[in-house]
């Protein structure tokens, strides 16, 4: 490899058109710290991760749904308090044998 003086060097990574920062960070070996966001940029993406998970959740019930239906739920006469309390012991059930799949593993 040949050695180049500081004026070389600066003229070949002017060659590869870098801008004046990333030349200067470039010649020194510094790294140039992250911008933060502003207020306004993280509600925006607070927004858009919310509408995410909406859209998520939507997907979700509706697979829930088509397989309450695929297992006869739909044709029982049932209140929404005792579905949704029998949901919470289904959900409650799977989640200890996560876990203790997850302690043994």
């Amino acid at each position: 490899m040949i050695a180049l003086t500081g004026k070389q060097h600066i003229a070949l990574m002017i060659g590869k058109k870098l801008s004046f920062l990333q030349l200067l960070t470039h010649q020194k070996g510094c790294k140039v710290a992250k911008r933060s966001k502003s207020p306004a940029q993280i509600k925006a993406e607070i927004q858009r991760l919310n509408s995410e998970l909406a859209q998520a959740e939507a997907r979700e019930g509706e697979r829930i749904g088509a397989l309450a239906v695929k297992s006869g739920l739909h044709e029982i006469n049932c209140s929404d308090a005792d579905f949704i309390k029998a949901f919470k012991e289904i959900a409650a059930r799977f989640r200890s044998a996560h876990e203790k799949s997850e302690q043994t593993a």
